[in-house]
This record gives C-alpha cells, sequence and structure tokens, in this order.
C-alpha cells in the first residue's frame, strides 16, 4: 500500500537525522527513497543562495552528471524552468509538457536530451516561510501527478525543508564557534556569550550562584536570581518531576532533566539540565552544580518531526497513520460503554476539475478552506481525518444511525456553499459514506473500506448524496469486479452481438437503422447494456469495444449495400476523447468499401461539452471523412444552441421524454414543435426517439418531422430477422 510505504520512507529518513546523518546524506537518501516509492520518477533537490538568486548544488539518486551541469546555478526567475518558477513564486510549478512550456525554454534542450518530458516542482520552506531550496520530480513521458505524486512531493519536500533548515543552523553555529576561537579575546567572548548556564543551589533549592549567561536564557540577571530559589522559575506542571529528580541527586546519582522555564517576558522555553552532587571535604552533601542549556529549538524540530509523522501538512489535520492509531481505541470504547458510532469516508466530486484548470495551488487552498468548514460543522467529539488527495476519513462517537444522517446532511450542507478563489467563485459537492460499529467484530480496517464503498455507492447514485453501507453493497462490488473480469474476456472471445432498430421516414419507409450492442454471457444470458457500458466507460474497455462495434457495423453495412440504408452508431465519451477515432472509422470503411455517407455515429451533448476544444477537433476530422453526424438524446442536457450552431453536425435526435406525452402535455408539444421548426431552419434533420403509439406518430408528423424509432416501428432486431423488410422496404 503506497501511504503505509511512504510513511516508512518518511521515518527512515527521520531515523538518519535524529542518529546524526549530516545533510548531503540524508538529501541523497530521501531522493533514493522517493524513487523506490515512484521508480518511473526521477528525483532532485536544488540548494537556493539567496544573496546570489541561484539555484545550486544539485542532489539526486539518478540525476546524470551532464544534467546536473546544466542545471546548477539555476537563477529564480518566472522563465527559469519548473525549478526557477516554483523558487520565485514560492509556490509548485507542474509542467506536464517541457517540449511546449514557454518557461523551459533556456533548459529545454537539456531536459530533453536526458529523457526528461515532464517537470513537478516545489519550494523548500523553513519554518518561518524562507525558501531554502526546491523539490523536483522528472518523468519520462509528458503528464500531471496523480494523487501520491502529489502526496509524495508534499511530504518529502516538507521532510527536506526539515533537514535543510537543521543543517543551516548547525553551519550558522559552526561559523560563530570557528570565528570565537581565533583568539583569546574571541576565547572571552565565546564565554560571555555561551549559551549553557552553570548554577549552584542549595538543597532546598534556593540559587546561590548563576552565571551572566543566564540573562541570555531567561532574561533575567545573575544578581536576581541569585535571591530566588529555582522553582520560582520552573513550569507548575514540571515541578514534580524537578523535584524528584533533585531527591535522587541528593542520594548521590546524577541526572539529566528536560523540563521547561519561564523567560522574563513570560514565554516557556524548554531546558536541559545536568546535575550532580557537590560535597564538602567531608563527604558531605553542600550542594548540586548544574549546567542548563536552552534545547527549545530541538524541541521544536522533535515536534516538526511528530507532526510530519502524525499531522497532515496542508490542513493541520491528523492523517491516516495517526487515524488507524486512534480509532481502535475509540472503537474500544464504544464496546465497553455499548454505544455505536458512525465511520464516514467523505470524497471531493469535482477536485479534479479545479486541479485541472485552476492549478494545484487553487486545489490546495480549496482543500485547505473546505477542510475547516468540516471541522468546524462537527461536533467536539469527532476524529477528523485527512485521508490523502481530497478525501477525509471521520469517526462519529456515541452516534447511532440518525445522528449519523443528520451529520451527513449538514455536511453536504456546509460543503456546497461557495468557495471563492481570486475573482471566481468556485462550488464543489461530496460524496458521503457511512458505516455504523455497533460492537461487533468488525475491525477498525473492515469498518473504513465499508464506509469507503458506500461512499462509491454514493458517487455512482448522482453524487452529492451519501449513502448508508449495506452487505447489498460488499456484493453488488464483487459483482463489479466479476464482471469486470469477464467484461475482459468477453472482448476477446467476441460474445457481443449487435441488434438494430429501424428507423422510418413519414410514410412509415424503413430508411435507417440504429445499431445497438448486446452481451450474450455463455452462462447468464443477454446482460443489458445499461449494466456493462458503465462499467467499459470507467475501466477504459470501452475503447477497444467501441472499435469492434465499429468494424462489425462497417461489415454489416457491406452486406446491406444494395439496400442503400444508412445505419447509425453510438460513440462514447471516452471514443469521442480518442484521437484515434478518425483512424478508426476511417480504416473499417476503407476495408468494408463503404460510401462513408450510409454511417451516421451518435454524440450525446454530455460528451460534446466534457471537452469542447477536443470535441470539435474530433468531429472536424470525422466530418471530414464523409461521415454523419447527429446529437442523441437532445433537449436533455446542455442544449446549447451555440455549439448546436458550431458543431458539424447533419441530424438531432429528440430525447424519449419529450415525445411520451407529446400528444397529451401542451408543453411537451410546443419543445418539440420549436425544435423542429429551429432544426429545419438550420438545414437539420430531425428524429423522435421513442415512438409507441400511433398518436405520438401522427402528431409526429404534423410537425413535419423526417423520421422516426421505437416499438410502434419495430423493436430492436438481429441481422437475419431484418434481411427480409430491409429487400421488400415497404412501410412498416
Amino acid at each position: 500500500m503506497f501511504e503505509k510505504r511512504l510513511l516508512r520512507s518518511q521515518n527512515q529518513i527521520l531515523r538518519m537525522v535524529a542518529q546524526g546523518a549530516n545533510c548531503l546524506e540524508a538529501l541523497q537518501a530521501l531522493t533514493c527513497s522517493v524513487e523506490e516509492l515512484c521508480p518511473h520518477l526521477h528525483c532532485s533537490i536544488l540548494l537556493f543562495d539567496q544573496e546570489k538568486g541561484i539555484l545550486h548544488s544539485p542532489i539526486g539518486a539518478s540525476l546524470p552528471l551532464g544534467y546536473r551541469k546544466a542545471i546548477d546555478g539555476i537563477k529564480a526567475g518566472i522563465m527559469e524552468g519548473s525549478c526557477g518558477r516554483a523558487c520565485y513564486l514560492k509556490q509548485s510549478i507542474i509542467v506536464p509538457d517541457i517540449q511546449t512550456s514557454p518557461f523551459w525554454s533556456k533548459y529545454r534542450d537539456a531536459a530533453l536530451s536526458h529523457g526528461y518530458r515532464a517537470c513537478w516542482s516545489a519550494p523548500i520552506f523553513a519554518s518561518e516561510g524562507r525558501v531554502l531550496g526546491t523539490f523536483a520530480l522528472y518523468y519520462s513521458e509528458t503528464g500531471s501527478p496523480g494523487n501520491e505524486e502529489l502526496e509524495a512531493m508534499d511530504v518529502f519536500s516538507s521532510l527536506a525543508g526539515v533537514i535543510l533548515e537543521k543543517w543551516y543552523n548547525e553551519a550558522q553555529y559552526k561559523i560563530v564557534s570557528e570565528s570565537l576561537q581565533a583568539s583569546e579575546e574571541k576565547y572571552r567572548l565565546m564565554a560571555e556569550h555561551m549559551t549553557d548556564c552553570l548554577a549552584i543551589i542549595n538543597m532546598e533549592g534556593d540559587i546561590l550562584y548563576a552565571s551572566p549567561s543566564h540573562e541570555l536564557l531567561i532574561g533575567v540577571p545573575a544578581h536576581i536570581l541569585e535571591k530566588s530559589n529555582v522553582f520560582d522559575w520552573i513550569a507548575a506542571d514540571d515541578v514534580l518531576f524537578v523535584t524528584n529528580s533533585l531527591r535522587n541527586i541528593m542520594k548521590g546519582k546524577a541526572q539529566s532533566m528536560e523540563y521547561r522555564v519561564r523567560h522574563r517576558d513570560g514565554h516557556m522555553l524548554y531546558v536541559e539540565t545536568r546535575a550532580t552532587l557537590m560535597q564538602d571535604g567531608r563527604g558531605r552533601p553542600d550542594g548540586i552544580l548544574s549546567v542548563t542549556r536552552d534545547i527549545t529549538e530541538r524541541k521544536q524540530f522533535e515536534q516538526k518531526i511528530e507532526q510530519l509523522a502524525y499531522q497532515d501538512a496542508l490542513t493541520r489535520l491528523p492523517n491516516r497513520h495517526c487515524f488507524m492509531q486512534r480509532m481502535p481505541e475509540m472503537m474500544k470504547q464504544a464496546q465497553e460503554s455499548r454505544t455505536s458510532l458512525a465511520v464516514m469516508f467523505l470524497d471531493f466530486d469535482r477536485m479534479k476539475w479545479v486541479n485541472d484548470f485552476l492549478g494545484h495551488a487553487a486545489g490546495d487552498q480549496v482543500i485547505s478552506h473546505i477542510a475547516k468548514r468540516i471541522r468546524d460543522a462537527l461536533p467536539d467529539s469527532c476524529l477528523l481525518s485527512r485521508w490523502g488527495g481530497d478525501e477525509f476519513v471521520l469517526v462519529y462517537p456515541n452516534a447511532a444511525l440518525p445522528q449519523a444522517k443528520q451529520l451527513a446532511e449538514r455536511l453536504l450542507e456546509a460543503i456546497a456553499q461557495p468557495v471563492h478563489y481570486l475573482d471566481l467563485e468556485l462550488i464543489l459537492t461530496a460524496s458521503i459514506g457511512i458505516a455504523l460499529y455497533e460492537g461487533n467484530s468488525c475491525a477498525a480496517d473492515d469498518l473504513i473500506h465499508q464506509a469507503d464503498l458506500a461512499m462509491y455507492a454514493a458517487k455512482e447514485n448522482g453524487k452529492h448524496t451519501y449513502i448508508v453501507y449495506s452487505t447489498d453493497l460488499e456484493q453488488s462490488g464483487m459483482k463489479k469486479i466479476v464482471l469486470e473480469g469477464e467484461l475482459r474476456k468477453a472482448i476477446e472471445r467476441e460474445e457481443f452481438v449487435m441488434h438494430y432498430q429501424p428507423q422510418v421516414d413519414a410514410s412509415g419507409k424503413p430508411i435507417g437503422l440504429e445499431a445497438l450492442i448486446r452481451w450474450n454471457h455463455p452462462l447468464h444470458g443477454f446482460i443489458s447494456p445499461a449494466e456493462f457500458i458503465p462499467l467499459a466507460e470507467e475501466t477504459g474497455l470501452i475503447i477497444p469495444l467501441g472499435n469492434w462495434v465499429i468494424e462489425h457495423v462497417c461489415g454489416q453495412l457491406q452486406q446491406w449495400q444494395p439496400q442503400n440504408i444508412h445505419v447509425s452508431l453510438n460513440l462514447s465519451t471516452k471514443q469521442l476523447q480518442d484521437p484515434e477515432l478518425p483512424r478508426t472509422v476511417q480504416k473499417a470503411l476503407q476495408t468494408c468499401g463503404i460510401p462513408p455517407a450510409l454511417l451516421e455515429l451518435e454524440i450525446t451533448e454530455s460528451a460534446i461539452m466534457r471537452n469542447v476544444t477536443e470535441s470539435m477537433a474530433i468531429l472536424e476530422q470525422l466530418k471530414q471523412l464523409g461521415v454523419q453526424l447527429s446529437i442523441d438524446d437532445f433537449g436533455v442536457s446542455y442544449s446549447s444552441l451555440n455549439y448546436l450552431k458550431q458543431f458539424p453536425i447533419d441530424k438531432i435526435k429528440i430525447d424519449r421524454a419529450f415525445i411520451r406525452e407529446i400528444h397529451t402535455d401542451r408543453k411537451d408539444y410546443e419543445i418539440v414543435s420549436t425544435i423542429i421548426h429551429l432544426a429545419h431552419n438550420l438545414n437539420l434533420q430531425v428524429l423522435a426517439e421513442g415512438v409507441e403509439v400511433q398518436e405520438q406518430y401522427h402528431t409526429l408528423q404534423r410537425m413535419d418531422c423526417n423520421e422516426y424509432q421505437g416499438y410502434y416501428f419495430s423493436k430492436p432486431l438481429p441481422p437475419e430477422e431484418l434481411d427480409a423488410f430491409l429487400s421488400a422496404r415497404t412501410p412498416i
């Protein structure tokens, strides 16, 4: 599992740092860890010289020497590749194609010559926000990072910041120390400015002597400290611990203590004290000698390490690792108190759109903003975690199903409120899955899996809703997995057959057919397209399946060519995004020797609107082949008149929803009449789908509809049953 491997790699690096590995070793190990996690990527780290404004000293486990030389000395600037731009703008820069990016003009040749086609870079920050360097991932193909790559960038760039900040602090201390040791005068200065504090106290804790350096530590002059008691300055919560330690010292046991002391201005510092018992000439206790140093920075570093291990860097919420440690205890408490708890799995519905069109920096801002909304909408007893990407998981203790549903509705409402980014108003929704724990033997992993399944069911149920887990979902999920495997085999075994539904003119004479795919499963018989087409879309199998349909329909058209009848077939959203589609259609037409005008390709409005620019380009190529193009299900989606004018369409098919009551409902009548009138004015043919009774047919005839399709004329038929009436060509 990627998250577990990521956490393991992160902890290995943190252990190296804690054990004293130098900066170069730690950063080199970090790049190796990245490339082990993501073998298809190459990782680099560049250090930033703020005075010179350049990035230098590239570090990378697999970076070629030639490329290191090419990028050593990159300036921080907006046109300085991904890294220079990320350093200058202080934000992540995603360049999916180095070949076409204007930011890469200076370094394009070097990158391409070493096989790098994409580069994703993030600035490395110090704790106060200063840029220390850049972290970059190179990819040998064009493309943008997925959720795993983004999570790796986030975690390892933060980890690199911890390493570099520690190294810079140590390097600064070394410079000061070396300069102080240059002469006797500098020795004196070092003694005066040492942060280690020497003190002698009696058995009651009264301070008998305090070195001048105490003033540097807590802002109090030594002569004032010597009139006070050590416990006057120790944090109340740590008094008992220090008291017990002093008792051990009085028994002759040297002690090393870490505790907090109060600065003169009121803030707390972490200190480390090494203390030992002083004895007089007769061996009797004569006081305690202590050497104290400020370890606040070290403690902050340790806290930062713990945050990296247990806290999400973007939202400051518990991460998956922290969540999985705390959840079993909450389940145990629910079992002992005989109460139930709810687990909810949340996933945003349109986050990919935000990342693709506005960039990942905008996506991070949106996620951070909505995460705060979710946190504010939860009861105090809830545990909320960012699971990764745009996924969140929460536990709601002492909650039965009604309370869980109420909270889910409240969260859906909170998430759907507009988010303002720059001058844009973004509206996102979420899908939520709910699983209940009622003291059974279910493990934490199983409970989260159940909520995850329910969340995906919510997405399939239209999104912006919640679904409660049931065993039916598990069975449905397994059925889907099995069906996917059988679908792959079905394409190889050609278990699919085509049926054709006649299309007629105003007189009822057959003039065309719509090709409809059927899956003839060897065990289950015919499986509905409504069941396997969405699965084919989701898995990408729609491309090979769609290509088979195109080839098969053209082969059938070859047999029907003497009848001069056209056949239409449906294109899916993914097919319309496939740049190979025009070549696939052209090859099938040429192989079968079919006049292109006999083949009609149907596209839905929603498929076109998924990516208007790409759709327009592919439709233009198809039109140049000479095939006919039609818009299917017209009227139920966008129905943009502007695009209707722009796209090279020959026909629109009016959706059956408007035909069903056209002879009884005045509104449907007027809508259909308007569509037909508009289409004719634009020189488009009109086909009415779903004609099932004579009254519908006669009403459409009076409107001057061109073509008709539906069970009133014929149900879909296998090819062998169509041959007779195609030869006769008499009205149905």
